[in-house]
């Protein structure tokens, strides 16, 4: 015997949005309320552009997290290595003492 497994249309859970209001009703003996449910299309449009920037969210807060972390090593310069400073340029002709 094989399982077979079948998809079905998107659920209405994710394409759909629904609302309930209460609302008395007048002393008639038999109820006092009554429940209404408002059906409403959600816009796959819009829901994928909130759904896009709520990734680009996540994405940098998890960089930031991680950069946080872990950051990056600091190099410096090996002790036995002197650092010279960079020669200064001579100055110009007309500058130079006279001789």
């Amino acid at each position: 015997m094989s399982l077979r497994k079948h998809t079905g249309a998107l659920k209405s859970e994710f394409t759909k949005e629904w609302s309930f209001s209460r609302t008395d009703v007048s002393d008639n003996g038999e109820v006092s309320y009554v429940s209404e449910a408002d059906e409403r299309d959600l816009r796959p449009d819009a829901l994928r552009a909130l759904w896009d920037a709520r990734r680009a969210q996540v994405r940098e807060q998890a960089k930031l997290a991680f950069e946080a972390a872990h950051p990056p090593p600091v190099t410096q310069p090996v002790a036995s290595e002197p650092t010279t400073p960079e020669p200064k340029p001579a100055p110009p002709e007309a500058f130079r003492p006279a001789a």
